[in-house]
């Protein structure tokens, strides 16, 4: 082979320095970039490894909203808002002159307890069951005041509904009499009233078939107090769905009949007034919360 002259060597050693400075000077470049950085110095695109954004989130977050209620004993339904048409239903040949005029009112989405206060949750709450004769943990708390019916639900952090709303969460959509039909032999598959609950008492909440909104005994078994002041007509009754904070406050409004009554007390419309001191064993409650 023919040996390498003197230029040639020269020229190859030169092409090998050149070749070596070049790397490291790259490697230097890409060592220094700052976090951010996307190009380097001599302007090229840099490509980076997919980060998981799920690794970023707090997967627990939905079940805490889920399940922020697990202490609360209550179940809660939440109303949604809407309009109709409080008081007589139409065809309704019971209906009373406190029931009239027939007015529409807007009412705001607001919660209602799914079932009538327990005893057996009147009693943890409050340290006493005033019920008679007091031995179904499981029935509506009865025998109690307007007064005592809204201690508890303020204690509880609730309220009582407005008469407004009560009277929209029992029609649930409907029109008619009762929530189930125009006929009264419909009520023996939702409520217990005198026909059903022939022993002389309360029953154990949920028994019956729930309304569309999924309230149970919201006709019979325990007549609910309501928030509002009476007033013998609803002439210049709100019209928003508020408590009707004026008239003779004190005698305020029971809804929805009870385990004693007939089915002219059971009807969606049907409204009772008593002083707020009396208390019955056809009395319970069932709160509201606001949302």
């Amino acid at each position: 082979m023919k040996p390498l002259n003197f230029w040639t060597i020269l020229s190859l050693l030169l092409l090998a320095l050149s070749t070596g400075c070049t790397e490291e000077e790259d490697d230097e470049k890409n060592d220094t970039l700052e976090d951010g950085d996307t190009m380097n110095e001599d302007g090229d695109e840099l490509e980076f490894e997919d980060t998981e954004k799920d690794d970023w989130t707090d997967d627990d977050d939905d079940d805490n909203d889920d399940n922020n209620d697990d202490d609360d004993p209550f179940t809660w339904i939440v109303i949604p808002d809407g309009e109709y048409n409080m008081g007589c239903s139409e065809g309704d040949d019971y209906c009373e002159e406190t029931e009239k005029p027939a007015h529409w009112v807007t009412i705001s989405s607001f919660q209602l307890s799914a079932y009538e206060v327990t005893e057996e949750q009147y009693t943890a709450i409050m340290g006493e069951n005033p019920s008679y004769p007091g031995d179904c943990a499981s029935c509506p708390v009865n025998n109690i005041t307007w007064e005592m019916a809204n201690t508890f639900c303020q204690t509880i952090g609730a309220r009582l509904p407005t008469e407004a709303e009560w009277e929209y969460a029992a029609r649930a959509g409907s029109t008619t009499m009762f929530a189930c039909g125009q006929d009264s032999d419909c009520l023996d598959e939702i409520a217990w009233w005198n026909r059903t609950a022939t022993d002389g008492s309360t029953h154990s909440i949920g028994g019956k078939t729930p309304n569309a909104f999924g309230l149970y005994d919201m006709l019979g078994n325990a007549r609910e107090w309501v928030a509002d002041c009476w007033n013998d007509s609803y002439f210049e009754a709100p019209t928003n769905g508020e408590a009707w904070m004026t008239g003779n406050c004190d005698r305020v409004i029971n809804r929805g009949g009870s385990w004693g009554d007939n089915p002219d007390h059971l009807r969606s419309s049907s409204r009772l007034s008593n002083y707020k001191v009396d208390a019955d064993t056809k009395f319970g409650v069932r709160c509201a919360k606001d949302l």
